[in-house]
């Protein structure tokens, strides 16, 4: 079973409807627990993709989640639980896919193939190269720029402006955290240099 685990704000859902049209019931699932869990992550037994995304585009929008599943958390701790995450993904890299944002946004059937390759499945790229070029044109669930989110939403213009007040040290920490794990991983669309 191929698993998106990753944290919210980073196009988990776009992946997870990617990856279903392209390999069909070979074992990919939509299983919404699954999705963000950190303990998982430590498990080389599931097949876990893992996709990155800059910080300041993905944790605004998973403060306002937990306000909208009535778990609110604090925008400093929302930062920590995101250290935390890249700390574990840093940890477990060796068994994990790890892809960035723009990867899956601009490179996907790269991903798919990536995949493919090391798992052993197969897909029609033929057919997925159409739905993502359908998708993109209708504009289904691409997900948005943290400036593109700001304009729909006076809730998220809320959440940046909390994660721009936190202390500089929190975001430095963040920032470090993020670059380290960046250094970890090769962006797909220069895979073959």
């Amino acid at each position: 079973m191929l698993i998106v685990n990753s944290f919210p704000r980073t196009a988990n859902r776009f992946f997870v409807n990617y990856i279903t049209q392209h390999f069909g019931d070979q074992g990919m699932k939509y299983i919404p627990e699954n999705m963000h869990n950190l303990e998982m992550l430590s498990d080389p037994s599931i097949s876990q993709v893992v996709i990155l995304r800059k910080p300041e585009d993905c944790i605004p929008s998973y403060y306002i989640l937990t306000h909208k599943i009535n778990a609110p958390i604090k925008m400093e701790a929302a930062i920590r639980h995101y250290i935390r995450w890249n700390n574990a993904v840093v940890k477990n890299i060796n068994h994990l896919f790890v892809f960035t944002f723009e990867d899956i946004i601009n490179e996907p059937l790269k991903a798919l193939t990536l995949l493919e390759d090391s798992l052993g499945m197969s897909g029609d790229l033929e057919k997925t190269d159409d739905f993502f070029r359908r998708y993109r044109a209708d504009g289904l669930h691409i997900p948005k720029t943290v400036h593109e989110s700001s304009k729909l939403s006076l809730v998220y213009d809320d959440a940046v402006e909390k994660y721009n007040s936190v202390s500089d040290e929190l975001l430095q920490d963040l920032n470090r955290s993020y670059q380290d794990l960046l250094r970890l991983i090769q962006p797909i669309n220069h895979a073959e240099n």
